[in-house]
C-alpha cells in the first residue's frame, strides 16, 4: 500500500468518524494518544472507538496498518480541515434550504397560470387573415379587367370582353371562334360563338372569317388579324385575345381533370391525312384532354354541319366552366395559368389573367347565356358561306356583349 492510497483511507476513515457514519450516536473517550504504538492484533488500539468503527476498518482495508510519513500527515491535517470547513458550508447550505423549504411550505400554494388552449390555432388564423389581406389588396390594386387602349368611350364598371380562338396549329386556320363577355359587377357570363364560315369582306382566297390568322401568318399578327374581322363583324373590338392551340387544350383539360360531357350523338370519323380518329359514343362521358378535341372538332355527323359543330363547342366550354370554377378546383388554377402563360397566345397579361378568373368564379355558372352570331347560311359564289344579320347583331351587342355604355 503506497502513501497516496494511505492518505485516502485516512481521508475517508476521518470524515467518516467525523460525521458518525459507523456509530451513529456514540462518544468515544479518548484516554490515550493516537500517536501510541500498535496494540495486539499488530493494528492500532482502537479500543476507546466504537467497536462497529473497528470492524468497518478491518473489513475494507485489512488490519495492517502503516503510520504515513510527518508530511503526508501534515497534509492530511490540511485536507482534513478543508474537509470540515466544506462539511461546515454544506450543513449551513442544507439547513438555510430545509428552512426555506418548511417557509414555502406554510405558503398558501399558487396555481401555475393555465395555458389557453387553441393558441396555435388562433396563430395559424391570425397569419391566414394577414396572407388573404394581402392577397386581396393585391388583387384591387394589381389585377384590372382588360380594356381595348385604342378606345376611350366610357364603359361599365367590371366588364370585359375576351375572344378565344382554337387553331389546329398547321395551316392556322381557326375553327373553333368565341367572344366571352365577363360582367362582374352583375355576376354574368354570356358565349358568342362566331361560326367560322363567316363572311367577311377581305382579300383572302377564301373570304371566311377563319382564314385570317393564316393570311397574317399566325401568331400574335394572325390574332390582330382576327380581331380586325371581329370588330368588322360585330362593331366593337373585344378587350383581349386568347389564341389556343390543340396541344394547349388536351395539356389544359388534363389539367383540370377532365371534363362530364353529355355528348349528343355517336361520333365516328376516320381521316388519316389529319390523324384524325374518332370513335365516341353517344350519352355521358368523363373526357380526358384527348376525346375532349375529338368532340369539338366533330362536325360531319350533323344536319347543320359546322353549326351544330359551333353549339356544342359552346356547350362544351359551359360545362368546363360550371365544373372547372367549382371552389374545389382552386388549388389547379396557378397551373392553369402556368399552361396559359407556356402555350397560349395571349395578349392578356397577368393581372388580366387572375381578374378574369376571379370574375369566372363570382358569376353564376349555372346561369351562362350562350348564343351563336345572328345570320343565317348563303351561296356566295359557289362556296357555303354564313352571312351575320347585322341588323340583330348590333342589338344583341348592345343588350349583352358590348362592354361600352353607348353602343
Amino acid at each position: 500500500m503506497d502513501n497516496r492510497e494511505t492518505d485516502e483511507i485516512f481521508d475517508e476513515i476521518n470524515r467518516a468518524f467525523e460525521s458518525g457514519a459507523y456509530d451513529k450516536g456514540a462518544q468515544p473517550e479518548y484516554t490515550e494518544s493516537r500517536s501510541a504504538p500498535a496494540q495486539a492484533d499488530d493494528v492500532m488500539d482502537f479500543s476507546n472507538y466504537s467497536r462497529a468503527y473497528l470492524n468497518a476498518y478491518k473489513e475494507a482495508y485489512g488490519t495492517q496498518y502503516q503510520r504515513p510519513p510527518r508530511e503526508n500527515r501534515n497534509r492530511n491535517k490540511q485536507r482534513t480541515r478543508e474537509d470540515r470547513s466544506q462539511y461546515r458550508q454544506r450543513t449551513r447550505d442544507e439547513v438555510r434550504m430545509n428552512s426555506n423549504r418548511s417557509a414555502r411550505r406554510d405558503e398558501p400554494r399558487r396555481r401555475a397560470p393555465r395555458r389557453r388552449s387553441g393558441g396555435g390555432f388562433m396563430s395559424f388564423l391570425k397569419a391566414l387573415v394577414a396572407i388573404i389581406f394581402i392577397l386581396a389588396l393585391a388583387y384591387t390594386f394589381l389585377c384590372k379587367p382588360p380594356k381595348d387602349p385604342n378606345t376611350a368611350a366610357p364603359r361599365h364598371d367590371n366588364f370585359a370582353t375576351v375572344l378565344i380562338a382554337g387553331t389546329d396549329g398547321g395551316n392556322n386556320r381557326t375553327d373553333t371562334i368565341i367572344l366571352a363577355s365577363i360582367d362582374k359587377k352583375n355576376r354574368d357570363v354570356s358565349l358568342l360563338s362566331i361560326p367560322r364560315d363567316t363572311y367577311v369582306d377581305a382579300p383572302y382566297s377564301v373570304p371566311k372569317i377563319n382564314s385570317a390568322s393564316g393570311y397574317a401568318g399566325g401568331g400574335e399578327a394572325g390574332m390582330n388579324e382576327l380581331m380586325d374581322q371581329v370588330e368588322k363583324t360585330i362593331g366593337f373590338r373585344p378587350d383581349g385575345y386568347v389564341m389556343v392551340s390543340f396541344d394547349a387544350f388536351v395539356k389544359l383539360v388534363d389539367h383540370m381533370g377532365g371534363v362530364d360531357f353529355d355528348v349528343p350523338v355517336d361520333m365516328q370519323y376516320n381521316d388519316p391525312t389529319q390523324d384524325l380518329y374518332i370513335d365516341i359514343p353517344a350519352g355521358q362521358q368523363h373526357l380526358n384532354g384527348e376525346d375532349a378535341l375529338k368532340v369539338v372538332r366533330f362536325r360531319s355527323g350533323y344536319a347543320m354541319a359546322d353549326l351544330t359543330r359551333v353549339e356544342v363547342q359552346r356547350s362544351f366550354v359551359k360545362a368546363a366552366m360550371n365544373q372547372w370554377l367549382k371552389p374545389i378546383n382552386i388549388i389547379r388554377l396557378p397551373g392553369a395559368i402556368a399552361i396559359a402563360n407556356e402555350r397560349i397566345t395571349t395578349d392578356l397579361n397577368m393581372g388580366n389573367m387572375i381578374w378574369c378568373a376571379g370574375a369566372l368564379m363570382r358569376c353564376d355558372k349555372s346561369d351562362i347565356q350562350t348564343q351563336t352570331l345572328p345570320g343565317q347560311a348563303k351561296t356566295i359564289n359557289g362556296g357555303s358561306y354564313f352571312v351575320a344579320d347585322k341588323d340583330a347583331t348590333a342589338q344583341l351587342m348592345s343588350d349583352v356583349y358590348s362592354p361600352y355604355l353607348s353602343f
